[in-house]
């Protein structure tokens, strides 16, 4: 199975902040986790507002000490 629109996507925006030096460990976990769940509602691209609201983000659970993504 081919990768999604949505998954080269993401891939050529990590490779490219980490081109620019960012460190991105923690970033590339959670937009992966994000892109699955994009994925599973059955949404492509443009990924709309209203869906990124919907995620259940570790960060609002308190699971994930830290604060929101920097990107």
């Amino acid at each position: 199975m081919s990768p999604s629109v949505v998954h080269v996507q993401l891939d050529a925006y990590i490779s490219l902040r980490e081109a620019l030096g960012f460190q991105m460990r923690a970033e590339r976990t959670l937009l992966r986790d994000f892109v699955h769940f994009v994925e599973s509602h059955g949404v492509g691209l443009p990924i709309r507002a209203y869906l990124a609201v919907e995620w259940p983000v570790p960060y609002r659970s308190g699971e994930v000490q830290g604060g929101p993504l920097n990107v």
